[in-house]
């Protein structure tokens, strides 16, 4: 349960850091990838949790 909390906490702080890290003009697209790639580990990390799990 705590580390799903520093989890939850660092995605809720990470479109704050992406802001301030590239130049205006692009933090559409910062915050774009950002959206890419949670997407895309939460469906790889769902899929490596299920191929782990014990067939019921």
């Amino acid at each position: 349960m705590l580390i799903f909390a520093g989890i939850g906490l660092g995605m809720a702080a990470m479109p704050n850091l992406i802001i301030g890290a590239v130049p205006r003009g692009r933090s559409g697209e910062g915050t774009g990838i950002n959206a890419l790639v949670r997407s895309v580990g939460s469906s790889l990390g769902s899929q490596v949790v299920a191929s782990c799990s014990p067939p019921a």
